[in-house]
């Protein structure tokens, strides 16, 4: 579950930010039970995902996050070698460079804005375990969010 939470949110984590994962792999003894979680991983379906982030501004200060609405869809579905190759192939097409921290990949469409409203939008590869979702809300706070402040840009 946190390995799929990560992949659509980076950000994410079950222990206070840290990831589980981190916490085996840091903990002696634990490369069997790695080990064998990868090769489940392995073995699941996979998918790419399209998923956008609508942050609202809190009331009155635009540096402050608000709400959050998000919009998960499945694009494209295989094993994990023909997931990975849809995304790179799409990273190549769109002029994009595929993030990574070794576990999970994205590549991101738009970056979220130092102030609020603002968006972020990325294609991720993970487990097909998660379904199509958006709330009726988010097409407001994404257009919301489009036309949020200008970011500055850094010379």
């Amino acid at each position: 579950m946190e390995y799929l939470s990560v992949a659509v949110n980076p950000r994410q984590g079950l222990l206070a930010g840290r990831q589980v994962y981190d916490l085996f792999a840091s903990t002696p003894g634990s490369e069997q039970l790695l080990d064998m979680f990868e090769r489940h991983l392995s073995n699941l379906p996979w998918a790419v995902y399209d998923v956008r982030r609508a942050m609202a501004a809190k009331p009155g200060d635009q540096m402050a996050r608000g709400d959050t609405r998000r919009s998960l869809k499945r694009l494209v579905e295989g094993t994990r070698a023909e997931v990975f190759a849809h995304l790179y192939r799409a990273a190549y097409l769109l002029g994009r460079e595929v993030e990574t921290d070794g576990r999970h990949h994205r590549v991101w469409l738009r970056t979220r804005n130092l102030y609020y409203p603002c968006v972020e939008h990325a294609l991720v590869v993970a487990p097909a375990l998660a379904h199509d979702k958006t709330l009726k809300s988010f097409e407001k706070a994404w257009l919301a969010g489009l036309n949020g402040p200008a970011q500055l840009s850094l010379i």
